[in-house]
């Protein structure tokens, strides 16, 4: 198939999943469609699988066989709730409990993670028919399939804004893949594996060379390793490797940075490490214990992972952002003494702003190295935007305009030669600054530049993002009215006390705990209806006196600054976590849904009751004066229900939006702050001299 025809398929089964009321979010839909596409080829790659036994006059057990392969439950006559059944009842408890083979119990492992499950059986037997148009017959067809997938998992990450922990361009993957050269025989690893691209493209470049039974069997148990902490990166990248071809992956579901890295084992360790690391994260100080330089910086815990988990001859390619070669804080410090005395760090690839396009405006580098130390130098080469784009509008790399793999062509062919030129120069160790070891250096023939857009360019970007703004503005206007309008179509409104709702009815002291640990939620972990997973916090982080105490269902309500709408239904992770007291605790009483009442406290009308109450600003509201606050009486369960269903997306749209715009608007004035250009330069005034 060509890629435009599989483009149009997926994006025909992503339609239709988006108009499902279990799949309308990225996430959900990406997951659904992914373990779909997954059960669909799946059973090619065991066809195939099958073919090669037959030819070496081998038997081959299928890991999903009888009723359970795609191609028998999907050509039954079942459709509406019977498929929906079906799938809920029988396919997905069987896949759950596989067992006897390393294949199978993947598959387990795969399917115990997967949750979203259409709610229309008839648009499950459309999105079916769709995907069961989708044939992988050659590589062609993977490698297409795969730069789809990629665009994907960045639109779930533009939604979800965690994609830059586990997405990786394939230009930049395969360029790390060809100049570190992994073999068969070695042991390979990525401790961040996310969506395994980097295990993925190791075993397209290793497979050619995997000619006899033993050597298949090798490169498929024996060479690929890799880790992830996520939920749905895990559940993507497994099937990503088993999609490829490599169908009992040793990707494992676990903190990496949980590992204490004094205690690695020799045969533990790797030859070749591959890996996009999270950075900008932060750690909690019990894992922070298990390095020898202490930071939160997870960019800095994840180098030291990867250092003690290389071999002496083993070589490493690893992402990282610019902080890692100037940052003045101590534990960068130490990691760059690190890599430069006990490692030898010998090629640093600098790459413009733009190349990953989830992290547009940040400039990223590539570092390779070895367990060989020390340094006697380090090579560096500036890729730079080519020439051939200089006739654009904005000459940078992103999301319309992403880095091609040809572009790094000049990059590969330099690698062996090593011969200083435009782009590549040579920085002896003795003449790296010895206190600060600073790394961001630049070419000796081309002084610093400020990667900027001239201030022309952001006055006009400026000028259509604030149209884009006003007219937004005038959209959320009428669409609170509207909202406002539905949420109050009883006439007869009731206190929150007068209703049963119950505010803050249990307390807790976590310092009675002992040594436990304990979830706490802050204001900064409440994102407009959206609670962010926090860490674990051990008791001597414990706070000075008891807290509230949050339950499943339990609605969060932000009495700081409650017109900012910071309010949240506790999920079922967070049960008996302790609340900030900047929140006040809502349990709804018998009859009352959690996501009806989060609706009604989101409300204009309410919001308005927040604006004058005495501290709607600060400080903040009292807890009687959130009990005097006033909802509609609460219809029967059903109509609260279909009421959600209704209006909630409508709410999300205009939150989505909303943050869209306003984001766009800061990273423009970010750049004006961080140009050479005076601010006045985007006055009436010219603005190019």
């Amino acid at each position: 198939m060509t890629q435009q025809e599989l483009e149009n398929l997926v994006k025909s089964a992503s339609d239709k999943m988006r108009s499902d009321d279990n799949t309308k979010g990225v996430t959900k839909y990406l997951e659904h469609f992914s373990w779909l596409l997954f059960l669909r080829l799946f059973e090619q790659v065991e066809d195939q699988a099958e073919m090669v036994a037959e030819m070496d006059k081998r038997s081959y057990e299928r890991t999903v066989s009888g009723d359970y392969r795609w191609s028998a439950w999907t050509q039954r006559d079942l459709t509406g709730p019977e498929l929906v059944d079906f799938v809920t009842t029988e396919l997905l408890p069987h896949l759950r409990q596989l067992a006897g083979t390393p294949e199978r119990e993947k598959v387990a492992e795969i399917f115990n993670a997967v949750s979203a499950v259409m709610k229309s059986g008839y648009v499950l037997a459309e999105v079916i028919a769709v995907i069961d148009k989708v044939s992988f017959a050659t590589v062609a067809d993977y490698h297409a399939m795969s730069v789809i997938y990629e665009r994907l998992l960045a639109e779930m990450g533009g939604d979800a804004s965690w994609s830059g922990e586990f997405y990786t361009p394939r230009p930049v993957v395969e360029l790390m893949v060809a100049v570190t050269r992994p073999k068969l025989k070695e042991r390979i690893y990525d401790p961040c594996s996310g969506s395994c691209g980097f295990l993925v493209s190791t075993f397209e470049h290793i497979k050619g060379g995997a000619d006899t039974l033993a050597e298949r069997a090798l490169l498929q148990q024996g060479t690929l390793f890799g880790k992830e902490a996520g939920e749905l990166p895990f559940l993507l990248g497994t099937m990503n490797m088993m999609l490829h071809g490599i169908l009992a992956p040793n990707n494992l579901r676990t903190n990496t940075l949980e590992e204490d890295v004094s205690t690695v084992a020799p045969d533990a360790q790797y030859d070749v490490v591959l890996t996009n690391p999270p950075f900008g994260g932060r750690e909690n100080p019990q894992v922070q214990q298990n390095f020898q330089l202490h930071t939160s910086a997870t960019e800095v815990l994840f180098l030291q992972h990867i250092v003690a988990m290389t071999r002496g001859e083993g070589r490493v390619a690893v992402v990282a952002p610019d902080g890692v070669l100037f940052d003045d804080e101590t534990a960068f410090k130490g990691l760059r003494r690190k890599l430069l005395t006990d490692c030898n760090l010998h090629t640093i690839v600098r790459l413009p702003v733009g190349a990953f396009p989830n992290t547009p405006h940040q400039r990223l580098n590539l570092l390779f190295f070895d367990r060989k130390g020390p340094s006697q130098g380090v090579w560096f080469y500036e890729h730079l935007v080519p020439e051939n784009r200089r006739h654009l509008k904005h000459p940078r790399y992103n999301k319309s305009n992403p880095l091609c793999f040809e572009e790094l062509e000049p990059l590969l062919a330099w690698w062996d030669a090593r011969e200083p030129n435009d782009h590549a120069w040579y920085v002896p160790a003795d003449e790296i600054e010895a206190e600060t070891l600073d790394l961001d250096l630049h070419h000796p023939d081309r002084p610093p530049k400020l990667d900027v857009v001239m201030p022309s360019e952001l006055r006009m970007e400026i000028d259509e993002t604030s149209e884009a703004l006003r007219d937004f503005v005038g959209e959320i206007v009428g669409a609170g009215q509207e909202l406002d309008g539905a949420l109050a179509a009883a006439q007869e409104l009731v206190s929150l006390d007068s209703l049963g709702v119950k505010v803050n009815p249990e307390n807790h002291d976590p310092r009675e705990d002992g040594d436990g640990e304990f979830l706490y939620v802050d204001l900064s972990a409440v994102d407009r209806g959206a609670i962010a997973m926090p860490e674990p916090l051990a008791n001597a982080k414990a706070p000075s006196r008891a807290r509230r105490v949050v339950r499943t269902g339990d609605v969060l309500f932000s009495m700081v600054r409650s017109y900012l709408r910071g309010h949240a239904v506790i999920p079922e992770a967070l049960d008996g976590a302790i609340a900030s007291t900047g929140f006040a605790v809502l349990c709804p009483p018998e009859g009352v849904l959690p996501d009806w009442l989060l609706l009604q406290l989101l409300a204009p009308r309410l919001v308005q009751q927040c604006l004058v109450a005495k501290g709607a600003h600060y400080p903040a509201l009292r807890v009687d004066q959130v009990k005097a606050l006033t909802v509609p009486v609460p219809p029967s369960e059903d109509s609260q229900q279909q009421l959600v269903d209704e209006v909630w997306p409508r709410v999300s749209a205009i939150r989505t939006s909303r943050l869209g715009v306003v984001d766009r608007l800061t990273e423009l004035l970010d750049s004006i702050k961080d140009s050479e250009f005076s601010l006045l330069a985007l006055g009436d005034g010219p603005s190019d001299g």
